[in-house]
């Protein structure tokens, strides 16, 4: 969120308080400045924003199960809309990439869903709730938004689904990583022809390319972003593949936080 005012609003979900935190991000000094918090529900957890900026979703992990819209003012401040169902304890959830869809993914449930976006931005009642693998936890449209693809962490692979609004399994269904990698969050490259996936397991980070006509994966490599369980909690910086994948220098990079929902590519130079 931008303005003459505001550079950043972070917006943080407290599943505790029942409540959304915002904070002005000053970004010259690394701090946060408390600027509001508004009610939601209690296990308010996983957040997704709009494509356009506009607005906020918020998944609520308690009973009954739902995603809460609310408008982004210009002041960052956050104003409710309305609420829908959700068939599932929703782990993660992000809109689409024309944001009239909200894509969530189950973790306890093992589902992923779809739920319309209406023109006044608020998400509704899930329109399509379907099983995928074990242990659900991640789910974006890919680029082109014809496709989706979700982590399983259960099963060591990643769903793939065709997407036109509605889920429909591809041809293979799903790619799979190493054995006990647990995969658990992933972003996809600048360009488009890369994904990256964080396993919580072991802390690597495994390349993938995407064929965009297809919506298909094929894995490159898995690299290891730390060597010992006790440093996962600070960010990890993968180093060169020898595929390039992965830059270094004053390149493109991966920071990752393996528990975290945090698998992010700095953008200091084009990327590959």
């Amino acid at each position: 969120m931008s303005s003459s005012d505001f550079d950043t609003v972070v917006y943080v979900a407290n599943a505790g308080d029942g409540t959304i935190g915002s904070y002005r991000l000053h970004r010259e000094h690394g701090r946060l400045e408390p600027l509001a918090t508004t009610p939601a529900a209690e296990n308010v957890m996983p957040l997704a924003i709009s494509p356009d900026r506009q607005f906020l979703y918020a998944a609520i992990r308690s009973q009954p199960l739902r995603v809460l819209s609310y408008r982004i003012e210009d002041d960052g401040a956050l104003t409710p809309l309305g609420s829908g169902r959700l068939d599932g304890s929703m782990a993660y959830i992000a809109t689409d990439r024309s944001g009239r869809h909200l894509l969530a993914a189950s973790y306890g449930d093992s589902v992923v869903s779809v739920s319309p976006i209406g023109a006044d931005g608020v998400a509704g009642d899930a329109s399509q709730t379907c099983p995928t693998g074990s242990r659900a936890h991640a789910i974006l449209a890919t680029p082109d938004d014809r496709h989706v693809l979700a982590t399983n962490l259960g099963d060591d692979r990643l769903a793939q689904f065709r997407f036109d609004g509605k889920l429909t399994p591809n041809t293979p269904e799903a790619a799979a990583t190493d054995a006990n990698v647990g995969p658990r969050h992933f972003v996809f490259s600048p360009c488009g022809r890369f994904v990256y996936v964080l396993g919580e397991f072991d802390a690597s980070v495994t390349t993938f390319s995407l064929d965009a006509d297809s919506g298909t994966l094929s894995r490159l490599e898995c690299v290891l972003a730390c060597r010992r369980r006790a440093s996962w909690p600070a960010a990890c910086r993968v180093k060169r593949s020898r595929r390039a994948t992965i830059p270094r220098g004053s390149g493109p990079r991966i920071c990752i936080s393996a528990r975290m929902a945090a698998i992010s590519i700095s953008r200091s130079a084009p990327a590959p």
